[in-house]
């Protein structure tokens, strides 16, 4: 008899080196004189382990004619068996979605164990129906509309306004959103026995979370990025009317964010690094060539690293500018091209060597280092929900985006007005853009003694 082998229980991890497996199968009769007269239902077995073995049937049907009960697949030798009822490409689309079918199960139960939750026929059953897109009673979790919300924002199903506008998810923010699922179910799952609803998420839980990223070390950034998403989402939940917790709106429920020491190269720092010989080392030579056309187009990384010769032209015959479109924002900036980027450009025939932004910011520090980039910067940042000081080489803490903050600082110090500069880099408001601008107490002081207003007074000052 097929069945269910295993009992309904708790998850608890097995020692087995078997991973889990879903995979498709038939029972035939074998008394049944004329198998081409009914049709069979197509079964799903999960196992994991030895205590977990279940089945299904999975909504599927095929003659027992095109099936092999030697290899439960699709019998190889159907020859000229194809007929009106059932096709070649009846059967292929049937291959697939039993593919898919086996592959969605077995994601499915795997984030069902993740939560901590009960593995059984039942939990079997409701997947299938979820990749049928039927409806189930059953009151979701939060866990579970997290995945569902995530996995429709990845279909494009789901959509988030922008400029009031409705926007598909950027793979950046969807790939951002994952990490927050795979961390809620962490931190979800060091909770023994409980299962997070919506009402459940509370101030105290709030504060639980937030110890449970400090222990883990978690930059007060990326906890704050964690809680956006989750109050993010219950909104979302809210409105569909899954439930009406008003927790998360709280003044304590707050969205935690830390200023982070972002540096920039000056002008002779970056002439130091344009200058460096790096002949004998083509990879170095490659990752400082990508870092100074961040630094000469204010551009993130994902759009510096990918110029194309088609996105060059001459404005009036004359002045050469990179028109490009902005992947994050989707911002049209056109940016004059300067000698040294022209120069660079030149170099790989205006069409940059395709590379990895980690690549670059490993080698990056190493060529700086080379330049002597070697000034001493304590660094405080929050470390395991403490305040802590570092001592740290300037050289240690460039990145890709210090091209993109090092152009912009570097033009508003030259005198450049803000407006201008934004046109170029793209950003949106004033403030956003001085975020980026990391000029010192010490080189305004020394900027503004050089006006005509700090230079000489009009007024007469009596002895």
């Amino acid at each position: 008899m097929w069945g269910e082998c295993g009992e309904n229980r708790k998850f608890e991890p097995i020692n087995d080196k078997k991973m889990a497996t879903a995979n498709t199968l038939i029972k035939t009769e074998r008394n049944k004189r004329n198998r081409k007269q009914y049709k069979s239902n197509i079964l799903i077995r999960y196992r994991d382990g030895r205590s977990i073995d279940l089945f299904a049937k999975t909504g599927f049907e095929v003659m027992p004619e095109f099936w092999s009960m030697k290899t439960q697949t699709f019998n190889q030798a159907n020859g000229n068996r194809f007929n009106e009822s059932f096709t070649e490409e009846h059967q292929e689309k049937l291959r697939k979605d039993l593919k898919r079918l086996e592959d969605f199960v077995k994601d499915g139960m795997n984030r069902l164990k993740l939560r901590g939750e009960i593995i059984d026929r039942d939990s079997l059953v409701r997947l299938i129906n979820q990749f049928h897109g039927k409806q189930t009673h059953e009151k979701e979790t939060l866990a579970g509309y997290i995945h569902r919300y995530l996995e429709e924002a990845e279909s494009g199903k789901r959509t988030h306004l922008n400029k009031r506008k409705k926007e598909r998810y950027k793979p950046s923010t969807l790939k951002s959103m994952r990490n927050f699922e795979t961390s809620f179910l962490e931190f979800q799952n060091q909770r023994k026995n409980r299962v997070f609803s919506f009402d459940s998420i509370t101030l105290d839980v709030y504060e639980d979370m937030v110890n449970f990223y400090n222990a883990r070390n978690y930059s007060p950034n990326t906890i704050g990025r964690n809680i956006k998403y989750l109050k993010s989402i219950m909104r979302s939940a809210r409105e569909e009317g899954l439930h009406n917790n008003q927790e998360i709106e709280r003044r304590r429920f707050q969205t935690i964010r830390e200023e982070v020491e972002n540096i920039y190269l000056n002008d002779s720092e970056i002439k130091k690094i344009a200058e460096l010989d790096l002949h004998d080392n083509p990879q170095w030579d490659e990752a400082r060539d990508i870092f100074l056309i961040g630094c000469y187009t204010l551009q993130r990384f994902s759009d510096y690293s990918r110029i194309q010769p088609e996105m060059i032209r001459k404005l009036n015959g004359k002045t050469k500018v990179l028109d490009l479109v902005q992947r994050k924002t989707g911002e049209r900036v056109i940016i004059p091209i300067r000698p040294e980027l022209d120069i660079l450009l030149s170099k790989y025939n205006y069409s940059l060597p395709k590379t990895y932004e980690q690549k670059i910011n490993n080698r990056i520090k190493l060529v700086a280092k080379k330049a002597e980039i070697n000034e001493k910067l304590v660094v405080e940042k929050t470390k395991g929900g403490l305040r802590v000081q570092e001592t740290k080489y300037k050289w240690e803490l460039i990145t890709t985006h210090t091209a993109r903050r090092s152009g912009c600082t570097n033009l508003f110090k030259a005198g450049v007005q803000t407006i201008d500069i934004m046109k170029l880099s793209g950003h949106k408001t004033e403030n956003e853009f001085l975020k980026y601008i990391k000029v010192t107490k010490e080189e305004t002081a020394e900027r503004l003694s050089k006006t005509r207003t700090f230079r000489k007074s009009p007024l007469k000052i009596a002895k």
